[in-house]
């Protein structure tokens, strides 16, 4: 068994609350970095020592997300911040639908749990089906394809135009759920069709099913690096200093820049389906006097 935790200090009543969270993981993080703001000497070395854990291993594999908390570092995370019930079984669940990726059906099994634990049931949540086309990259792509000339209504040939990244079962399955979801109908003829020419992700999205598309797209783009030429692909980045200030604006400008890109090439019988992807994130902490 391991030492409680010390009671929080005055300066600590800013930490993160776990119910503004929907990734533990994030949660987790959130606390990392407020508690070396308020305490410079704070490490996932100490973290550790405070957790009862032997090597910070362990924790800066789950902080990366390398790995997931087995229930034995559950139990102490929920010992160290000492949770109320509520909070613990919050946090618990937070834990099992993290494990629960590639099964949206778990997924939203727990996300329904989620909005009943939370507070003022105020957690996002999709039905099934939606939360099944959003959160796979691969049933965007496939409600894309249906609109070029040439494509087949048949979930072996969907998956070789996927890279084989995708099986014929889980075409299938998409298939159905863009339907279901009214992300795509059929016509007279039974062909299928999209229901309307874009979709945009909004505040009423499930939060974690836009984040694990993002997740897979940037695993896609990592792929790409190495396994698509440069002919047919364009990664590129740069790397500068910014106020805070300005970063509304800036993410202003990366969001018209996405539309003008999409209303200008944009071919709805295109033969090719791509995803342009922007990645803007802080590569070093703020200095206090700018938070």
């Amino acid at each position: 068994m391991w030492e409680s935790q010390p009671t929080m200090k005055a300066h600590e009543r800013s930490l993160p609350n776990i119910y503004d969270f929907s990734d533990y993981k994030s949660f987790l993080n959130a606390f990392f970095q407020a508690k070396k703001q308020g305490n410079r000497g704070f490490s996932t070395r100490r973290w550790c020592h405070d957790l009862g854990l032997k090597s910070p291993a362990t924790l800066n594999m789950i902080l990366r997300g390398k790995r997931n908390a087995g229930q034995d570092i559950v139990d102490r995370f929920t010992e160290y911040f000492r949770f109320s019930a509520q909070q613990r079984d919050y946090f618990e669940n937070l834990v099992k639908l993290a494990k629960s990726k590639g099964d949206s059906e778990r997924s939203v099994r727990y996300m329904e749990k989620l909005r009943g634990i939370h507070p003022s049931r105020q957690f996002h949540l999709l039905n099934f089906d939606v939360f099944t086309a959003v959160s796979n990259w691969y049933c965007f792509a496939i409600r894309e394809m249906v609109t070029q000339p040439g494509f087949r209504e048949d979930p072996a040939w969907i998956s070789k135009k996927l890279r084989g990244k995708v099986s014929p079962k889980k075409v299938t399955d998409a298939i159905e759920a863009l339907v279901r979801a009214k992300f795509l109908c059929r016509d007279a003829n039974g062909f299928l069709k999209q229901t309307q020419e874009h979709i945009g992700t909004s505040a009423d999205t499930a939060n974690e099913a836009v984040k694990r598309f993002h997740e897979q797209m940037i695993g896609l783009a990592l792929d790409s690096v190495r396994s698509v030429s440069v002919e047919t692909r364009d990664i590129s980045g740069s790397t500068f200093n910014i106020d805070p200030a300005d970063l509304p604006a800036l993410k202003a400008d990366l969001r018209k820049l996405r539309q003008d890109l999409y209303r200008r090439y944009e071919k709805p019988q295109g033969p090719a389906t791509y995803q342009i992807c922007f990645q803007l994130f802080p590569l070093t902490e703020m200095n206090e006097e700018t938070v």
